[in-house]
């Protein structure tokens, strides 16, 4: 019995060690899931950039036993928190919001604006010099002289012969320029834009909308007025119409611009048959047209950059013809055609060739005898017959008439010029057609010259 009761105690003894040995380490276990708990509480307050420490690991008996503990459970969840944390916060780059519709989460400045008037000014910001309030004295001067200045031009257009003289608005017909000192004498503006330091051009509105800091409408085309000033922030030059916002062209983009429609390209001079330049001339115009024909040439005027022809085929001396051609080393290419069909000639070349010298086109027009050339013919033969200057029109290698006047070259290059003075026609051997040229021009200002083959 005693036995027994020793060995009760000692097992009783033996239970409560492990009892209290097992609930130590249960103790111990909440105690340290408490402390984790803290401790996710502490990594949550941490900045998302900052790795979290590693703990020392504790175990428990069912660690032992090869189960998961609570305090694991706590860290995988708090791990899955702080990322996604992380993935939520990586979509937001600090002072930058996100742009609409990108998936990168990255903010991209919108594109620079594609109107001419603005300029980047750094970041997603830009300069317009059309908003700039400190050039609105500037922007004023311009909107009012390219008012008053396209009013004079609409006005005027049809009634006389406005054209781009260097760039510049100018009257081919009274050969003036049409500045603002014109302007404010006709009562089209106050004096008080005379020292403003504007110009007033006439410039090709499709040229102009090339240049991205200029904002010109798509409705405006062709010779359209602009009106020019001085920025006095820079050494730009402030530009608009009275319809288009305009812009801003920089000081070597102006002069290269103005330089573009420089009329003076060397001297002007003949050329006469039989030198290398007017064949090679004659010969492109032929190429041009594609019938390979021969002509009757009246006049070859030219520059260093152009030629004016006027000619008509050998077949029908009525048939007048003018072309324009720009000199490409030694090559001639047609720039402009029926020339001939146009009643306002330098208007309509200068439309078409701004840069083109008017000084180089005749005095007379064309169009303006429409039906009447060759009108002459069958008078002039008849006289040719009577005085017994030839016997049959085979002696005739050429004859032209027009308004008055008439040329005829023999067969032996013997030259008559005709005149009808009031009803009563006249003839002169001439020596030369420059010959029959100036006598032509000292009776009769703007004579048809035309009609005088260039032999």
């Amino acid at each position: 019995m005693k036995l027994f009761e020793s060995k009760f105690k000692k097992i009783t003894a033996v239970v409560l060690t492990c009892a209290v040995f097992f609930g130590g380490c249960s103790f111990g276990k909440e105690k340290e899931a408490d402390n984790n708990g803290d401790t996710s509480l502490t990594e949550e307050n941490k900045d998302n950039n900052d790795e979290t420490e590693e703990k020392e690991p504790s175990f428990s008996i069912s660690d032992l036993l090869g189960g998961s503990s609570s305090s694991d459970e706590e860290k995988d969840e708090n791990k899955t928190e702080e990322s996604n944390s992380e993935s939520s916060s990586s979509s937001l780059v600090t002072g930058r919001p996100t742009q609409s519709g990108s998936s990168s989460g990255v903010f991209t400045p919108s594109k620079p604006s594609s109107s001419g008037s603005s300029v980047s000014s750094g970041g997603n910001k830009e300069y317009s010099v059309i908003s700039d309030s400190s050039l609105s004295a500037q922007w004023d001067v311009v909107d009012t002289v390219a008012d008053a200045a396209q009013d004079y031009y609409s006005e005027n257009f049809n009634k006389t012969r406005l054209v781009s003289m260097n760039g510049y608005l100018y009257n081919y017909a009274s050969k003036e320029i049409i500045d603002v000192e014109y302007l404010v004498r006709e009562g089209l503006l106050s004096s008080k834009y005379l020292n403003k330091g504007c110009e007033i051009l006439l410039l090709d509105a499709d040229q102009m909308k090339r240049y991205d800091t200029l904002d010109i409408k798509n409705s405006e085309s062709g010779l359209t007025v602009f009106v020019s000033v001085k920025n006095p922030k820079d050494n730009t030059k402030l530009m608009a119409t009275n319809r288009s916002a305009g812009g801003y062209l920089t000081a070597s983009q102006y002069a290269s611009l103005l330089n573009s429609y420089y009329q003076n390209h060397g001297s002007i001079g003949t050329l006469y048959s039989g030198s290398d330049e007017y064949e090679r001339i004659i010969s492109f115009i032929s190429m041009y047209e594609g019938v390979y024909e021969k002509y009757f040439v009246r006049s070859v005027i030219k520059d260093n950059k152009y030629s004016f022809v006027t000619l008509s085929p050998q077949t029908n001396t009525a048939d007048i013809r003018q072309y324009i051609l720009q000199k490409n080393g030694n090559l001639w290419e047609v720039v402009m055609s029926g020339i001939e069909k146009e009643s306002r000639t330098s208007v309509a070349v200068n439309k078409t060739v701004p840069d083109f010298n008017l000084n180089m086109l005749p005095n007379y027009v064309i169009s303006d005898y429409s039906n009447g050339i060759n009108a002459y013919n069958s008078e002039i033969i008849g006289m040719l017959k009577s005085e017994g200057i030839i016997s049959s029109e085979s002696e005739i290698k050429y004859i032209s008439s027009a308004r008055n006047f008439g040329y005829v070259v023999l067969t032996n290059e013997t030259k008559y010029l005709f005149n009808d003075l009031n009803g009563y026609w006249t003839n002169e051997q001439v020596a030369s057609s420059g010959d029959a040229m100036r006598r032509m021009e000292s009776l009769k200002s703007n004579s048809p010259v035309f009609i005088v083959l260039d032999s």
